[in-house]
């Protein structure tokens, strides 16, 4: 979070930093104080729509920016973005600020991205790289994977600085005394409890941070480790009820998808004339699904297959049964606007697992724990879907419930929030 902040208050100073020095290009020096004036509320406007953006594109995850070339193509997407959206944002209210600054935006974004792109790559290459040394207890089927990646990602900040399968008095006190670790992460059935540290005199001080393993992978990787589960989490999360939560999320759902539906109406409309017209068939898909409670409910979208499709359940890239406009309708996502009337209706909310169809959702509860994900009311948008591709396999859905897990566990409005963010992020910046 400290990291995050950090960015967000040097993104916003390098921001006023370039249209400070676009003034200064442009104008004379007797003329700045006037410029200034004039730009500062329009500028701070879009500053904040901006940072927006930034978010969006997750330029404040250390996670997802691991390279170079990965932070300047989000950084030169996002900047493009903005660029875009400050001309129409000029078009439509430039006048209330008697501004049109076509050159000053073209040289403030020039200077931007020169600034930000700087600023970020050096934070990337002077990141914290491995500063916690991390102890490993015991062990897990997650645990070498999650060692891997630690190695090759040390601008996380964490440090493996010793694994222990099997702890032995002799072993621990030999590994604090020459790696002096910072964490000690506990897996599956090796938590250490305080008097034994005591009783093996090593040190048991506040500098000393403990984790159970499972903790810790979904803080590195915002899903939860299957093989980690145990009865004490699963009845963590079938003993969880926020009656408040689901009475506002479900208000929610009403205030919005209303209006929603009539606003959408007319654009519904004329897709529904255009399948029609490209393709014999009905214009809705209706589909079996799987619900809260494992109880069943048909869901509606846009067709986009030909009709009487025959197949594997999961579609495949290149997929021969989708239509030319199905293609253009689930790249945009457009097919599932029909899915306001199932959230309308109380079959689905607006955020929450993806609804499988049913005799996929059959076959998937050969996974352990996958009815767990039943436990709340299916969504239009879920933490699995922007998270991970679509799954074509038991193997990948099977990935897809690691993250659908950790939103079950881990809900609340603030996560339903960042869910939503994501998918804007998920559908401006990547389709695939």
């Amino acid at each position: 979070m400290a990291h995050r902040l950090f960015l967000l208050f040097a993104d916003t100073a390098l921001l006023y930093a370039s249209l400070g020095i676009t003034l200064l290009i442009r104008y004379e020096a007797g003329e700045f104080s006037i410029r200034l004036s004039s730009h500062l509320l329009p500028f701070s406007l879009l500053f904040l729509g901006w940072l927006l953006v930034f978010f969006i594109a997750d330029l404040y995850s250390l996670r997802l920016i691991s390279s170079p070339k990965a932070l300047l193509q989000r950084l030169s997407s996002a900047l493009f973005i903005n660029l875009v959206l400050s001309v129409f944002a000029f078009y439509l209210f430039g006048p209330l600020f008697s501004l049109a600054p076509k050159t000053n935006l073209f040289i403030f974004g020039v200077l931007s991205f020169l600034l930000l792109g700087f600023f970020r790559l050096l934070t990337l290459r002077f990141s914290p790289r491995g500063r916690v040394r991390v102890l490993f207890i015991g062990t897990s089927r997650s645990l070498p994977a999650t060692l891997s990646y630690l190695k090759d990602h040390p601008h996380l900040g964490y440090h493996t600085a010793s694994h222990i399968p099997d702890p032995s008095l002799k072993k621990l006190q030999e590994t604090f005394s020459e790696h002096a670790p910072d964490l000690v992460v506990f897996c599956g059935d090796a938590p250490p409890s305080s008097s034994f540290f005591g009783r093996a005199g090593l040190p048991f001080s506040p500098r000393i941070s403990f984790l159970p393993f499972q903790n810790f992978y979904v803080t590195l990787f915002e899903k939860v480790s299957l093989p980690d589960i145990d009865e004490a989490w699963v009845m963590g999360c079938v003993m969880r009820q926020d009656r408040a939560y689901d009475i506002i999320k479900r208000s929610v759902d009403i205030l919005l998808s209303l209006p929603l539906l009539i606003l959408f109406s007319l654009p519904m409309a004329l897709l529904a004339t255009v399948v029609r017209a490209t393709s014999p068939g009905k214009v809705l898909f209706s589909q079996k699904r799987m619900g809260r409670g494992s109880h069943p409910f048909t869901l509606y979208k846009f067709r986009t297959m030909y009709a009487g499709s025959e197949g594997p359940l999961w579609t495949e890239r290149n997929d021969p049964r989708i239509t030319p406009f199905g293609r253009f309708l689930r790249f945009t996502h457009l097919d599932e606007l029909p899915q306001l009337f199932n959230i309308l209706r109380g079959d689905i909310s607006f955020t929450g697992p993806r609804p499988e169809r049913y005799e996929l959702a059959e076959k998937y509860r050969a996974l352990p724990y996958y009815d767990l994900r039943h436990l709340v009311k299916p969504g239009l948008t879920g933490w699995a879907q922007i998270n991970f591709r679509p799954s074509a396999s038991l193997e990948e859905a099977e990935e897809k419930l690691a993250y659908d897990l950790y939103y079950i566990a881990y809900r609340s409005f603030t996560l339903d929030l960042v869910l939503f963010v994501k998918t804007l992020r998920h559908f401006f910046f990547s389709h695939s």
